[in-house]
């Protein structure tokens, strides 16, 4: 506009500066401001201070690993309890994906870490059912029922395909490829 008044007085010489500007793809893309992203509010486990590790536990599958065991290999599956607030990770290994094994490494972890106030997982079928069955009135499992309940566990499941509402936990398994490593079971 500036070369153009040098010579020439344009009656709607700004609007027409505008209009051209505007139909430019070149100037859209070198004025163009840059966009914002907008984050999610965390949920309130994540931001929760001033508790004991654990206390918002989130539970991840990661697997299957090769083990050897003797002579021979087997699978095993990882299972990964991470801390919502500090991302502390505690590992246990079950040698199938049977919701009694979760149940069992659910025993196992509460035993050492202390019982949590929520436990996060997606909606795998062993989870489901570990919670169905803690949840049941089955008479083996009923004494641990009765333990979560008094306890105030609360199991919170996200939502179905929505892998990244639980990445806190999903970012620290493992790839899907099968891992070989030389673990043994402890002798009896």
């Amino acid at each position: 506009m500036y070369e153009l008044r040098r010579v020439f007085w344009i009656i709607g010489g700004r609007s027409l500066e505008m209009k051209t500007i505007r139909s430019c793809i070149r100037c859209q893309r070198m004025n163009a401001k840059p966009m914002q992203q907008f984050m999610g509010s965390l949920p309130r486990a994540r931001l929760e201070a001033y508790h004991p590790l654990f206390t918002f536990t989130g539970v991840g599958l990661f697997g299957p690993l090769t083990v050897k065991w003797g002579c021979r290999t087997a699978k095993r599956w990882g299972r990964l309890f991470t801390c919502l607030t500090t991302c502390a990770v505690y590992l246990e290994v079950t040698p199938s994906l049977v919701t009694d094994d979760f149940i069992m490494v659910l025993c196992q972890f509460i035993s050492k870490r202390g019982p949590p106030k929520e436990i996060w997982s997606d909606r795998g079928t062993n989870f489901v059912g570990a919670n169905r069955e803690l949840k049941g009135a089955i008479a083996h499992w009923e004494t641990i029922e009765r333990q979560l309940q008094q306890k105030g566990i609360k199991w919170i499941f996200q939502p179905p395909a929505a892998p990244h509402m639980s990445g806190v936990w999903e970012r620290l398994d493992y790839e899907e490829t099968p891992l070989k490593c030389r673990w043994r079971w402890p002798s009896q």
